[in-house]
């Protein structure tokens, strides 16, 4: 029987679509597996990463309702809660809080983003989570930071942003890999949010997505280190040592 043959990085990140610093990053962590080294480069086998990717659908940290579908009128009926709760697709997501450097990357990024938007879109708003935001009624998802144009406004009502906000924002952490990088991508993407950006706090990188013409997201950037500009909005950079520090 003839054994698969073992990717680099470069192989591996064409049939993943994920970018080779993160990658790399994710080995490190051992949030996946590599199959040998040969002259300081990683082998994979794609079976096995694939494998543990999977492993975060299901994160260990959050509870599941076994409810289907869950509605957000059933969402309303819920006691108060200090838990993150979300329905992705119908599902209910109640999941603890997250961990110390995700909080530390999300004040960090919140304080800039919302200096540059007072400037470029004074009527806009910055929410950093936790603000519900429904886009069915079976999908309330709680972005760790979303923006809303002032064009836009009118779907901002006393409880809820009722719609796709301009821009969504989540942070990974370990136990959200899978939800964020498949789950929420495709949601974002399917409710035509036009910006979604990827903040990977223990691998320390961001990736910058954007909506095309198709309706699918293109990533238009990526970083770990340095300063980056974001495409999409004009001016804005963020310094990303600053971040992680």
């Amino acid at each position: 029987m003839q054994m698969p043959s073992l990717l680099s990085a470069q192989g591996l990140a064409k049939e993943i679509n994920l970018p080779v610093p993160l990658l790399t990053s994710y080995t490190k962590c051992g949030l996946i597996p590599f199959a040998a080294q040969k002259e300081n480069q990683y082998l994979y086998s794609l079976a096995a990463v694939q494998t543990a990717l999977a492993q975060g659908v299901r994160e260990l940290k959050a509870d599941y309702s076994s409810k289907d579908p869950f509605t957000y009128q059933d969402y309303l009926s819920l006691p108060e809660s200090m838990l993150r709760t979300e329905i992705l697709d119908g599902v209910l997501i109640q999941e603890p809080a997250p961990i110390i450097k995700h909080q530390q990357v999300l004040s960090r990024l919140f304080l800039p983003l919302r200096s540059y938007f007072s400037h470029k879109d004074p009527k806009g708003i910055v929410f950093v989570s936790p603000v519900d935001v429904t886009l069915s009624d079976t999908v309330v998802v709680q972005p760790d930071i979303l923006y809303i144009a002032s064009r836009h406004r009118e779907i901002i009502t006393e409880t809820r942003v009722n719609g796709p906000p301009d821009l969504a924002v989540e942070i990974i952490s370990p136990s959200s890999i899978r939800r964020d990088r498949v789950v929420k991508l495709d949601l974002y993407q399917r409710f035509a949010i036009p910006h979604y950006w990827l903040v990977d706090a223990p691998a320390e990188t961001i990736e910058i997505y954007a909506l095309s013409t198709e309706g699918i997201y293109r990533r238009t950037g990526e970083g770990n280190n340095g300063i980056i500009s974001i495409s999409g909005f004009p001016d804005l950079t963020l310094d990303l040592d600053a971040l992680w520090a």
